[in-house]
């Protein structure tokens, strides 16, 4: 019998079985095999640490609105009033439907009958301590941005 990918003669009790290879073409493949596993487990490693270092990113960027806001929430003024007693981050709820925050919808597939793909977005609230001024404003813009974006793109022509 002949080794199908080196084409010399092997005899049955030395070639493999299954591919009628001789030793030396199955090892071959077999460090061939070990190889691209090996490169696949490297890339999935880069994969892994890259969607980790952009959560670590959109984590900090996170934590750094969050002080921003608040340190917003103790200077900023009321655009009514004028007055520095601006309260920011407020839950706006709905009290019909029990403790429920007011959200805007958006339908990232509008054409669609059935499954629309709904994303709702929070609101929330800056209010003034002294005249009662009230703003909403949507808690991630981005994330409306891109529910928008979606949609406008899938809308009918």
């Amino acid at each position: 019998m002949k080794c199908p990918k080196c084409d010399a003669d092997v005899s049955l009790l030395k070639r493999d079985i299954a591919t009628g290879l001789c030793s030396e073409c199955l090892e071959a493949v077999r460090l061939e095999r070990r190889e691209q596993e090996q490169r696949e487990d490297e890339e999935e490693k880069r994969e892994f640490k890259r969607k980790r270092d952009e959560f670590d990113a959109r984590k900090l960027k996170e934590q750094q609105r969050r002080v921003n806001d608040s340190l917003c929430a103790k200077v900023a003024k009321c655009p009514k009033c004028g007055e520095q007693e601006l309260i920011k981050s407020l839950r706006v709820i709905d009290s019909d439907e029990g403790i429920n925050d007011l959200r805007i919808l958006i339908e990232e597939t509008p054409i669609a009958l059935w499954f629309k793909d709904s994303v709702m977005h929070p609101l929330k609230a800056s209010a003034c301590g002294n005249c009662g001024y009230t703003e909403l404003y949507v808690e991630s813009p981005a994330a409306l941005w891109q529910s928008f974006t979606k949609s406008v793109e899938n809308a009918p022509s």
